[in-house]
């Protein structure tokens, strides 16, 4: 199966359902265990094997989208494999709604847009469903050969046009 493939039969519906039931931590889970793959799907792909062959990819995805590389990454072992391990881990989650102007404060809730689910990594406190989206996002602008990003056109209009306007600055260099 190619990665559009992967892509088109598993990621596509899984995140979709997930993004209209953003409470849903099974439906969180999945759709980190279904993009995590995706990388895997990349590295055949690219001709890469053995034990590592997912690791330059990881590199290059660590430089675009670090926190949300991590976030999926953890819950996707996380929620394949029992015994705890690094990072953001399944049933950590708390469910944050939105609040109206004037309510709440920074990392309180989103000042726009449904409830979701957040988990704490590295102090701050990550929403999935972004996590998601942005992860998916950076493959498709990193690897075109092999996703369209015309795929995730569904993805929250927020997320799509703040990672144009990030994609283009990581492409600019410094």
């Amino acid at each position: 199966m190619t990665p559009a493939d992967y892509t088109a039969i598993v990621v596509v519906p899984t995140v979709r359902e997930f993004l209209l039931a953003r409470v849903n931590a099974r439906l969180a889970y999945l759709s980190c265990v279904a993009s995590y793959h995706v990388i895997d799907y990349l590295a055949v792909a690219e001709g890469r094997t053995g034990q590592n062959k997912t690791s330059s990819i990881i590199d290059k995805v660590i430089s675009y989208c670090d926190p949300a590389l991590r976030l999926v990454q953890g819950l996707c072992n996380g929620t394949k494999h029992a015994e705890a391990g690094k990072g953001p881990q399944p049933g950590k989650e708390q469910l944050v709604g939105p609040f109206a102007f004037g309510q709440g404060g920074f990392g309180v809730g989103r000042f726009s847009g449904p409830p979701g689910l957040v988990i704490p990594h590295n102090g701050t406190a990550l929403y999935i469903d972004e996590a998601v989206q942005s992860l998916l996002l950076a493959l498709a602008s990193l690897y075109p050969i092999h996703l369209a990003a015309g795929a995730f056109a569904f993805f929250d209009e927020h997320m799509r046009n703040g990672h144009q306007a990030a994609w283009a600055g990581f492409n600019a260099g410094p």
